[in-house]
């Protein structure tokens, strides 16, 4: 939200703040401002006089000529100066709103509702026209905004389901559906943002707060480094380590690679405990050499 008129800030709301359209989001030095309307409706005041003589003049010697009484240069130069008196007269009247305007702008409100998520300007600094002020969030819905690697939206067709709690209250979850997802890629991450739109969110969600999504899918991926991967028969495969400290190399299907990792969907099961590093050293029912 940019500030529409020029001053010193004598309040500015804190962040955070949920405000409803109408309420006043902060406060300029009005000294100018306040000046400004009373000169304007003087001035209207002193046109109307001129516009009011002009037409009087006007209409005398309008019937004058009718009575050739007076010549037609004196109505003609009256009837200029009644026009000339009627545009300062409407100027005059632009420039009375426009100051009454400015006098209004120095206590910007909120225009919908919202919440207040970044304060741009400090109490005593001096704004300019058009300088951004707040940067709030429309009160039309709460979202969240994850970095999702490609290759877990590769396959995904229709909705999913989306459990988001925040860290500080893993226990109060909320229900979440995907309302944009990015269609490009970053090149520091590989990753797409996804934006989420939460159902029901919980009480006092702060904006910015961090939180956590879950998503099911019908067949369960692992995770694991790619430095994990290793073969067998010409076929993937991976070094699972036993309670004992054995290992046995078992085969798996590649789902997808990302970044420095890859996902696999058999025979792997979420709390295996895998070989990252050293596979090369790791023998069928011994213990890697770490």
């Amino acid at each position: 939200m940019k500030s529409r008129s020029r001053g010193r800030g004598s309040r500015c709301g804190p962040e955070g703040d949920r405000v409803v359209a109408g309420d006043v989001l902060a406060r300029l030095d009005p000294v100018q401002q306040q000046q400004a309307p009373g000169a304007a409706r003087t001035g209207r005041q002193t046109a109307r006089a001129e516009r009011s003589q002009g037409q009087a003049d006007f209409a005398r010697l309008d019937a004058l000529l009718e009575r050739r009484a007076a010549i037609r240069t004196d109505r003609d130069a009256a009837e200029d100066s009644f026009q000339a008196a009627s545009g300062a007269l409407a100027r005059a009247q632009a420039r009375m709103e426009q100051a009454d305007k400015a006098l209004r702008d120095t206590t910007p409100s909120a225009p919908q509702n919202a919440t207040v998520i970044d304060r741009l300007a400090e109490e005593g600094q001096v704004v300019g026209a058009a300088q951004p002020v707040f940067d709030r969030a429309l009160a039309t819905g709460v979202g969240a905004i994850f970095d999702v690697p490609e290759v877990l939206l590769a396959d995904v067709h229709g909705p999913v389901a989306v459990l988001l709690c925040t860290l500080d209250n893993p226990d109060a979850a909320s229900s979440g559906t995907v309302s944009e997802v990015s269609p490009l890629v970053s090149p520091d991450t590989g990753t797409m943002t996804v934006k989420m739109a939460i159902d029901a969110p919980p009480d006092r969600l702060d904006p910015a707060e961090a939180v956590r999504g879950t998503i099911s899918f019908a067949d369960a991926l692992v995770g694991l480094p790619w430095t994990a991967l290793s073969a067998q028969a010409g076929q993937p495969a991976v070094w699972r380590v036993f309670d004992s400290g054995a290992v046995d190399l078992v085969q798996v299907t590649v789902d997808s690679f990302a970044t420095e990792r890859m996902f696999v969907s058999d025979r792997i099961r979420p709390g295996d405990r895998i070989v990252g590093r050293g596979r090369i050293c790791c023998f069928p029912v011994e213990t890697p050499l770490m």
